[in-house]
């Protein structure tokens, strides 16, 4: 699993190894770039913090899947 996969339905349509908040950013510009609408995606984070929740709901994504929290 990368660090970070977006869902929309059941296909992933993007994902990033990056560190700690820089794939929400990378996301928030293909998000942006794509002109999907965020209420249609899940997202599936190895790891999410405060920062990450905060992030995510600010972009209006409505479910979030962690396999820990910091």
């Amino acid at each position: 699993m990368k660090n970070l996969e977006v869902y929309q339905q059941d296909k992933m349509i993007f994902s990033s190894d990056g560190a700690w908040l820089h794939p929400l950013f990378e996301l928030m510009d293909f998000i942006e770039r794509e002109q999907i609408p965020p209420e249609t995606l899940t997202v599936h984070d190895k790891l999410i913090g405060r920062g990450a929740a905060v992030l995510l709901a600010t972009m209006g994504i409505p479910a979030c899947h962690g396999r820990g929290m910091s």
